[in-house]
């Protein structure tokens, strides 16, 4: 079920240091690109029964960006369930 393991996947990331020169980010997402679509990575994912998607950085960065937003939202219920809401 594809489609299962997608929807309840983690992200697995791949990040750069601060600061990485603007020359160097390309190379990397090339590298990368060419990591996750090389047919012997793409058979042994199979295998494994693991889906996998490439993104780019700044597709990487939206979707860091989204889960962060979610969390956010949940965070009073959780300073309530700890009690952080009572001062």
């Amino acid at each position: 079920m594809p489609e299962l393991n997608k929807a309840l996947n983690s992200p697995r990331l791949i990040g750069a240091p601060p600061g990485l020169p603007a020359n160097i980010r390309p190379i990397l997402e090339d590298a990368i690109k060419k990591a996750v679509e090389d047919p012997g990575f793409q058979e042994t994912a199979k295998k494994m029964r693991k889906t996998t998607d490439y993104l780019n950085g700044r597709d990487t960065e939206k979707l860091m960006n989204n889960v962060m937003q979610s969390y956010q939202n949940y965070s009073p219920i959780v300073r309530e369930l700890f009690g952080q809401d009572k001062k």
